[in-house]
């Protein structure tokens, strides 16, 4: 017998802020994730975790996502609540975070 297990998805957009001519936005997650960005070019993608205090540090190496325009990546939590921190050159078209 194979059981299907319903899970409610919590989906928001993501809100971004230019600082010093780059666009970056905030969120908190309280488990496994999913981002969704789509942008016009190419440029800049930078996501982060806060650390201890007020550090961030990448989440992984990210220069493989400068190339893309869409990009689209789950993400497991195993401690939360957890900060994230996207950094983007250019304002994103669609900017989605979905947390299971």
């Amino acid at each position: 017998m194979i059981k299907t297990i319903k899970k409610t998805l919590r989906e928001m957009e993501i809100k971004f802020t230019n600082i010093d001519n780059l666009w970056v936005a905030e969120f908190e997650v309280t488990g496994n994730f999913n981002i969704h960005i789509e942008r016009d070019t190419e440029g800049r993608l930078d996501i982060y975790q806060k650390t201890a205090g007020t550090k961030f540090e990448l989440i992984y190496d990210t220069g493989y996502l400068n190339r893309r325009t869409v990009y689209d990546e789950d993400f497991p939590v195993i401690v939360a609540p957890k900060m994230i921190r996207v950094v983007c050159s250019e304002n994103p078209s669609v900017a989605i975070v979905t947390q299971a």
